[in-house]
């Protein structure tokens, strides 16, 4: 009986015990919602390249195939071109009859950039020309020359480039003597017209090539009205083109206007908004571009010659290059007209009016072109940046 009530006691506290243990587990369950966030990022991809390598002139001449010249760079001062001709600056570079680049200017714009850009080109260009009109070199005649017996014969002698010329060194005109027969050598210093020619355009002597992927060859006009000489800035022609490719991309862009300095011109252009993930390189079409140049020794289609009164021919250009390289001579020289010092003793000018009068051009200078320039340089500029 005892044993009875035992077991049952401990059969009660069992229960209890499970009861109890219930009761304090479920104290500590609760609800729970769950939930994750974040975010991962890169930079923007940019990879625009832009290059402007390689050079277009040099301080010596290369002799090349076929007998043309090329310039290069010096590697010193003191080194002289194969055929040893130096320009008389070392520092200078120089452009010359026959001779052309040799690798020329490369630039390119390329890259698929994942943001806004807007890209400006500034260019800023020169060629040598020598303007519409007829040219000569006034050369003093030597002591002992004339005398009584042949004055008027030659003072007097028939031809436009033929005759004497006295020089007012107050104004620099040269005018023809005319009706004269003196009986004895005349007093004072006289001249002759050397070297004559008639341009009928503005000549542009150094042609320049654009080439690379979708962009014109642009060639000289070449005038069919009496002599054939190149009369386009061909420089000009393709810095136009350049700037219209870049102003003509995205939306809103800006035009190309130039500005003028002794005979320099400078313009930039600045393309519109081009959107993301375009390919810059079919956006403007200047990858790979390398501009050229070259300076022939004669023109090669086929022009008249004009006959120099011996046993051969001087061609148009020809005679328009040697007053180029006159008047180079009288600025590098510095030196004024019948100075007996100088290597180059000649004057170069230019008709002025019916009254068969003379005077020396004027070189490009302001805003004025002017009569000539003897200079020529390409440099352009091209920065491509962000948009908002």
């Amino acid at each position: 009986m005892k044993k009875n009530v035992l077991m049952r006691a401990a059969s009660g506290l069992l229960v209890a015990t499970m009861l109890t243990t219930c009761a304090i587990s479920g104290t500590f369950a609760k609800y729970v919602t769950q939930d994750n966030g974040g975010d991962i990022a890169r930079v923007a991809k940019w990879g625009v390249v832009v290059q402007v390598e390689g050079d277009l002139y040099g301080q010596k001449y290369l002799n090349k195939e076929g007998g043309n010249l090329a310039t290069d760079k010096l590697d010193s001062d003191a080194e002289i071109g194969i055929n040893g001709i130096q320009h008389a600056s070392p520092t200078s570079n120089v452009v010359a009859p026959g001779s052309k680049s040799v690798s020329g200017l490369a630039f390119n714009i390329n890259g698929k950039p994942e943001v806004d850009t807007k890209t400006t080109v500034k260019i800023n260009a020169q060629n040598i020309y020598l303007a519409k009109g007829t040219y000569g070199v006034m050369v003093p005649v030597a002591d002992g020359i004339l005398n009584s017996e042949n004055f008027d014969n030659i003072a007097n002698a028939s031809g436009a480039d033929a005759g004497l010329y006295t020089r007012d060194d107050s104004t620099g005109i040269y005018t023809k003597v005319t009706g004269v027969t003196p009986d004895t050598t005349p007093s004072g210093t006289y001249y002759t017209l050397e070297d004559y020619v008639v341009n009928a355009n503005t000549y542009y002597p150094v042609t320049y090539t654009l080439h690379g992927e979708d962009t014109s060859t642009i060639d000289p006009d070449i005038t069919t009205n009496g002599p054939t000489v190149k009369n386009t800035d061909t420089l000009q022609a393709i810095a136009d083109t350049i700037l219209g490719q870049i102003s003509s991309a995205g939306v809103g862009g800006t035009p190309a206007s130039w500005t003028y300095d002794a005979g320099a011109y400078s313009a930039t252009a600045v393309s519109g908004v081009v959107e993301n993930n375009q390919d810059l390189r079919n956006v403007f079409k200047l990858k790979d571009t390398v501009l050229t140049w070259n300076w022939e020794f004669n023109d090669t289609k086929d022009e008249d010659q004009v006959h120099d009164g011996i046993d051969h021919h001087i061609s148009q250009q020809d005679k328009l290059d040697t007053i180029l390289g006159n008047l180079m001579a009288k600025r590098v020289d510095g030196t004024n007209a019948g100075t007996a010092t100088a290597d180059f003793r000649g004057e170069v000018v230019k008709f002025v009016d019916a009254s068969s009068t003379y005077k020396a051009p004027t070189e490009a200078t302001g805003t004025e072109l002017h009569d000539y320039c003897l200079d020529t340089k390409f440099d352009i500029c091209i920065t491509v940046e962000q948009v908002d």
